[in-house]
């Protein structure tokens, strides 16, 4: 039951990150109102998603009988294992997920966004922890390269209307 549920939760997570990752730079593409709209909810589903994540890893730990060695084995915390891109991802996600809320917004100011910015990082983690764990590359390459193809875009089209706006100032 409990390895079950961690499945359930390992799946949200991923799908959850996903669509965090990609709702921002496909609503400056688009500039459509309803994925702006949609943005705000970003925060709470960075919230959900973290909350999956440590879901899956305390099931799966208690599932499979390894919590009491989680902290201690150096298998959790390698990089040639599966463990060790997980447990990057989780550590990563701790702290996007402490600070996600206004109080933090507020106190890091201008940094808060530098915190966040972490989710890059657990992306990263996390593809590479899921193609470990499927033995399937392909399942990551996919929203990888699309969030990677979105990102980029939106970069180019952000800059090129800065360009824009610089050029119109002095002109």
């Amino acid at each position: 039951m409990l390895l079950e549920a961690h499945k359930i939760f390992a799946n949200l997570s991923w799908i959850l990150l996903i669509v965090i990752l990609i709702s921002r730079p496909l609503a400056e593409i688009v500039g459509n109102k309803i994925l702006f709209r949609f943005l705000r909810y970003r925060k709470r589903m960075g919230i959900a998603c973290g909350l999956a994540a440590i879901s899956h890893v305390v099931f799966f730990l208690i599932g499979s009988g390894l919590l009491g060695v989680y902290f201690s084995d150096p298998m959790f915390w390698s990089p040639n294992t599966f463990f060790g891109w997980g447990s990057l991802a989780l550590v990563a996600m701790f702290f996007p997920l402490l600070t996600s809320n206004n109080f933090s917004l507020r106190y890091f100011g201008r940094h808060w966004k530098k915190i966040q910015r972490l989710a890059y990082l657990v992306f990263v983690a996390t593809a590479v922890h899921v193609a470990m764990v499927k033995n399937d590359w392909l399942t990551v390459v996919a929203p990888t390269t699309v969030w990677l193809l979105l990102w980029v875009w939106a970069e180019i089209k952000r800059v090129k209307k800065n360009s824009a706006n610089n050029i119109e100032k002095y002109c």
